[in-house]
């Protein structure tokens, strides 16, 4: 073999490797869900949505500087939400400072995440949410 093509051998050697390697690595590693840091103004709701698969629990970790209302709503219950009927919901302990929380739901599905500021001022908050196999 000449030199470029054990060059080109070696090239394409290190391409499969570092690809096996990110596949690997993604595949075992916890999926992010949320990863941000925002506010809810006062008096205002926010909304994050997740696509959950049976044996799938949410890992929720916060920090807030003032009291927020978190609730996890499936999506028939946000459709009677959504239409102003009486729905039913998961209310996790407010959000006051910081913590975190692991979540099972009740069945797989899509889950509405719902942050409520019934306070007078806006809320700080950084907020992770990881897709957990349970």
């Amino acid at each position: 073999m000449n030199t470029l093509s054990k060059i080109f051998g070696l090239i394409i050697f290190i391409l499969i490797i570092s690809g096996t390697y990110l596949v690997v690595t993604d595949y075992f590693s916890p999926k992010w869900a949320v990863n941000e840091e925002t506010f809810v103004a006062a008096g205002d709701t926010k909304f994050f949505t997740f696509d959950l698969k049976p044996e799938e629990n949410l890992e929720i970790e916060y920090k807030a500087n003032s009291l927020l209302e978190i609730r996890l709503v499936d999506q028939p219950n946000y459709e009677l939400r959504q239409k102003e009927g009486f729905y039913k919901y998961e209310e996790l302990p407010s959000l006051s400072t910081d913590g975190k929380i692991l979540w099972e739901p009740s069945h797989a599905g899509k889950w509405y995440l719902i942050l409520y500021n019934r306070t007078d001022r806006y809320a700080d908050i950084s907020l992770n949410v990881r897709i957990i196999n349970s």
